[in-house]
């Protein structure tokens, strides 16, 4: 007794000719969007609303299964391009250290202040107190002599 063919080889021509199927599934696309037309116009001839629907519903379906066999056929002469990634990054917002030693949050480091607040030489210490008004600033007294000597005539 004869062992079945799988239904992908039965179909499937010498050599791994995909034709056959190609051929098969367009013509099973026309079908389909035949079915759609008559069933499209079936409904738009109704009256009644229950039989409008389910002629409309049908058509939408059968519209719906072409695209979908369209889509296969051209999903098999196309097919997408594959990419083995080894690490997704998900997340809008993720950090990821590959292959270093985490270390410990905060050891080992000096609680340092900003000295320009403790150094009180420094004549923006008071603006940098909340609250506090700056002492206005004075224009540049050494630019103030050159007006002077090279003054235009005009």
């Amino acid at each position: 007794m004869a062992k079945p063919k799988k239904p992908l080889e039965a179909v499937k021509g010498k050599d791994g000719d995909l034709r056959p199927i190609d051929t098969m599934l367009f013509m099973q696309a026309k079908a389909l969007e035949t079915l759609f037309t008559v069933l499209l116009h079936r409904g738009m001839a109704q009256d009644s609303l229950p039989q409008y629907q389910a002629h409309l519903a049908l058509a939408l379906k059968a519209q719906a299964q072409c695209r979908a066999t369209l889509q296969t056929i051209v999903e098999a002469k196309n097919p997408r391009a594959v990419a083995f990634v080894k690490q997704a990054n998900i997340a809008q917002q993720q950090q990821v250290n590959n292959g270093t030693v985490p270390r410990a949050h905060a050891e080992g480091l000096a609680n340092y202040s900003n000295e320009l607040l403790e150094d009180g030489r420094h004549e923006q210490q008071e603006r940098m107190v909340p609250g506090a008004q700056a002492a206005p600033a004075g224009g540049d007294t050494a630019m103030e002599a050159v007006g002077k000597v090279h003054r235009a005539e005009d």
